[in-house]
C-alpha cells in the first residue's frame, strides 16, 4: 500500500507534517494558542460552548422485568416493565443567541439608535418572542 500526502501545489507541504504551513503566504490560519491568554480577543458575534472543568462521561442504565404465571391449563398471566435512567446528559443552551431581523428597522426599534439593518449584535434578548 502506497500512500502519498498531497498538497495544494500538488506536492508535500514545504514543511512536511511538523510544519505543513511553512511556506504559506498567510501562515498559520490556527494560530490559537493553548491555553489562552487572559487578553484573548473573542470575536463579536461568536458562538462560545463552555464545558465544566470536571465533567462527567453521560451513562444510561436500562432494566426490564417480566413475571409470568400460569393459572390452571387455559390461563396464563404476564406483566412487564422496562425502565431507563440516564445520567449527566451534557446539554448546552447559548447565553446570547444571534437575531437575524432581514431588513432595515426604524431608530428605536430592537435598540436601534438610529435607522439601518435590524440584525445588531446589542440586541435585547430574543426580540421577537413577544
Amino acid at each position: 500500500m502506497r500512500v502519498e500526502l498531497v498538497g495544494s501545489a500538488g506536492g508535500t507541504p514545504a514543511g512536511g507534517l511538523t510544519n505543513p504551513w511553512q511556506g504559506y503566504a498567510a501562515g498559520d490560519p490556527f494560530p490559537t494558542p493553548v491555553p489562552l491568554p487572559s487578553n484573548f480577543p473573542f470575536p463579536v458575534g461568536g458562538t462560545f460552548v463552555f464545558m465544566p472543568v470536571h465533567v462527567r462521561p453521560t451513562s444510561v442504565q436500562q432494566w426490564s422485568l417480566t413475571v409470568e404465571m400460569q393459572a390452571g391449563e387455559n390461563w396464563r398471566f404476564a406483566a412487564s416493565y422496562l425502565g431507563n435512567k440516564t445520567t449527566h446528559l451534557w446539554l448546552s443552551h447559548e447565553i446570547n443567541p444571534a437575531a437575524y431581523i432581514p431588513g432595515n428597522c426604524a431608530a428605536g426599534q430592537y435598540g436601534l439608535t438610529k435607522a439601518g439593518p435590524c440584525a445588531t449584535t446589542t440586541k435585547p434578548s430574543r426580540p421577537c418572542a413577544s
